[in-house]
Protein backbone atom coordinates (compact mmCIF):
# COMPACT_ATOMS: atom_id res chain seq x y z
CA UNK A 1 0.00 0.00 0.00
CA UNK A 2 2.61 2.56 0.90
CA UNK A 3 2.27 5.06 3.69
CA UNK A 4 1.72 2.80 6.70
CA UNK A 5 3.98 -0.04 5.62
CA UNK A 6 6.88 1.97 4.24
CA UNK A 7 6.94 4.98 6.52
CA UNK A 8 9.87 3.84 8.64
CA UNK A 9 7.89 3.63 11.86
CA UNK A 10 8.81 0.85 14.30
CA UNK A 11 12.24 0.69 12.58
CA UNK A 12 10.63 -0.82 9.48
CA UNK A 13 12.79 -1.33 6.45
CA UNK A 14 10.98 -1.73 3.16
CA UNK A 15 11.95 -2.53 -0.39
CA UNK A 16 12.52 0.44 -2.66
CA UNK A 17 10.11 1.44 -5.42
CA UNK A 18 12.74 0.45 -8.01
CA UNK A 19 12.67 -3.11 -6.68
CA UNK A 20 8.90 -3.28 -7.16
CA UNK A 21 9.27 -1.92 -10.68
CA UNK A 22 11.93 -4.54 -11.42
CA UNK A 23 9.62 -7.34 -10.22
CA UNK A 24 6.74 -5.96 -12.31
CA UNK A 25 9.00 -5.81 -15.37
CA UNK A 26 10.04 -9.45 -14.78
CA UNK A 27 6.38 -10.48 -14.75
CA UNK A 28 5.67 -8.43 -17.88
CA UNK A 29 8.56 -10.14 -19.68
CA UNK A 30 6.98 -13.51 -18.94
CA UNK A 31 3.43 -12.26 -19.61
CA UNK A 32 3.60 -9.44 -22.18
CA UNK A 33 -0.18 -9.01 -22.41
CA UNK A 34 -0.60 -8.59 -18.66
CA UNK A 35 -2.01 -5.53 -17.00
CA UNK A 36 -1.09 -4.08 -13.62
CA UNK A 37 -3.56 -3.39 -10.83
CA UNK A 38 -1.89 -0.96 -8.44
CA UNK A 39 -3.29 -0.85 -4.91
CA UNK A 40 -1.59 1.99 -3.09
CA UNK A 41 -2.50 4.78 -0.72
CA UNK A 42 0.45 6.91 -1.89
CA UNK A 43 -0.02 9.29 -4.82
CA UNK A 44 3.73 9.46 -5.35
CA UNK A 45 3.76 5.71 -6.12
CA UNK A 46 0.91 6.21 -8.60
CA UNK A 47 2.93 8.89 -10.39
CA UNK A 48 6.05 6.70 -10.56
CA UNK A 49 4.15 3.66 -11.83
CA UNK A 50 2.20 5.77 -14.33
CA UNK A 51 5.47 7.03 -15.85
CA UNK A 52 6.85 3.48 -16.13
CA UNK A 53 3.79 1.51 -17.18
CA UNK A 54 1.33 3.97 -18.71
CA UNK A 55 -1.81 2.49 -20.22
CA UNK A 56 -1.43 -1.01 -18.78
CA UNK A 57 -1.76 0.41 -15.26
CA UNK A 58 -5.16 0.00 -13.60
CA UNK A 59 -6.07 1.71 -10.36
CA UNK A 60 -9.14 2.77 -8.46
CA UNK A 61 -9.95 6.34 -7.57
CA UNK A 62 -9.55 6.60 -3.81
CA UNK A 63 -8.10 8.74 -1.05
CA UNK A 64 -4.33 8.86 -1.37
CA UNK A 65 -1.60 10.67 0.50
CA UNK A 66 0.49 13.14 -1.46
CA UNK A 67 3.11 13.66 1.26
CA UNK A 68 3.57 10.27 2.95
CA UNK A 69 1.15 10.86 5.83
CA UNK A 70 -0.85 7.74 6.54
CA UNK A 71 -4.40 7.52 5.27
CA UNK A 72 -5.78 5.98 8.42
CA UNK A 73 -3.77 7.84 11.04
CA UNK A 74 -1.91 4.85 12.44
CA UNK A 75 1.24 6.82 13.22
CA UNK A 76 0.27 10.40 12.50
CA UNK A 77 -2.86 12.53 12.18
CA UNK A 78 -3.94 10.79 8.98
CA UNK A 79 -5.86 12.19 6.03
CA UNK A 80 -9.32 13.75 6.31
CA UNK A 81 -12.22 11.59 5.22
CA UNK A 82 -14.82 9.10 6.32
CA UNK A 83 -13.37 6.14 8.27
CA UNK A 84 -16.08 3.96 6.72
CA UNK A 85 -15.15 5.15 3.22
CA UNK A 86 -11.46 4.56 3.83
CA UNK A 87 -12.16 1.06 5.14
CA UNK A 88 -14.35 0.27 2.14
CA UNK A 89 -11.60 1.44 -0.23
CA UNK A 90 -9.06 -0.86 1.43
CA UNK A 91 -11.45 -3.82 1.39
CA UNK A 92 -12.19 -3.35 -2.31
CA UNK A 93 -8.48 -3.17 -3.12
CA UNK A 94 -7.83 -6.35 -1.10
CA UNK A 95 -10.63 -8.24 -2.87
CA UNK A 96 -9.44 -7.10 -6.31
CA UNK A 97 -5.88 -8.15 -5.44
CA UNK A 98 -7.22 -11.57 -4.47
CA UNK A 99 -8.58 -11.95 -8.03
CA UNK A 100 -5.25 -11.17 -9.70
CA UNK A 101 -3.10 -13.86 -11.33
CA UNK A 102 0.03 -12.84 -9.43
CA UNK A 103 0.69 -10.51 -6.50
CA UNK A 104 3.83 -8.46 -6.00
CA UNK A 105 3.54 -7.50 -2.35
CA UNK A 106 5.36 -5.68 0.37
CA UNK A 107 4.58 -5.75 4.06
CA UNK A 108 0.89 -4.91 4.21
CA UNK A 109 -2.02 -6.44 6.05
CA UNK A 110 -4.06 -5.66 2.95
CA UNK A 111 -2.04 -8.14 0.91
CA UNK A 112 -2.05 -10.61 3.81
CA UNK A 113 -5.84 -10.55 3.64
CA UNK A 114 -5.78 -11.04 -0.14
CA UNK A 115 -3.56 -14.10 0.16
CA UNK A 116 -5.62 -15.58 2.99
CA UNK A 117 -8.84 -14.91 1.08
CA UNK A 118 -7.46 -16.53 -2.10
CA UNK A 119 -5.03 -19.12 -0.78
CA UNK A 120 -4.10 -20.24 -4.31
CA UNK A 121 -2.85 -16.73 -5.19
CA UNK A 122 0.79 -16.82 -6.27
CA UNK A 123 2.95 -13.98 -5.02
CA UNK A 124 6.38 -12.63 -4.27
CA UNK A 125 7.11 -10.79 -1.03
CA UNK A 126 9.39 -7.99 -2.22
CA UNK A 127 10.31 -6.93 1.30
CA UNK A 128 11.40 -10.48 2.16
CA UNK A 129 13.23 -10.88 -1.14
CA UNK A 130 15.20 -7.63 -0.95
CA UNK A 131 15.56 -6.91 2.78
CA UNK A 132 15.56 -10.46 4.14
CA UNK A 133 13.03 -9.44 6.78
CA UNK A 134 10.08 -11.81 7.15
CA UNK A 135 7.33 -9.96 8.99
CA UNK A 136 4.74 -12.60 8.19
CA UNK A 137 6.38 -16.03 8.60
CA UNK A 138 2.93 -17.57 9.17
CA UNK A 139 1.94 -16.41 5.69
CA UNK A 140 4.91 -18.05 3.98
CA UNK A 141 4.35 -21.40 5.69
CA UNK A 142 1.28 -22.30 3.64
Amino acid sequence: RGTDAASGFESRTSAKIEQYIYEVEKQLSAHPNARIFLATDDQRIVQTFSKHFGEILILRECIRSSNGDSIHGHYDSGIEGSPYGKGLEVLLDALILARCDFLIRGHSRVTCFSICYASELQYIDVDLEYTGIDRTPWLHAR
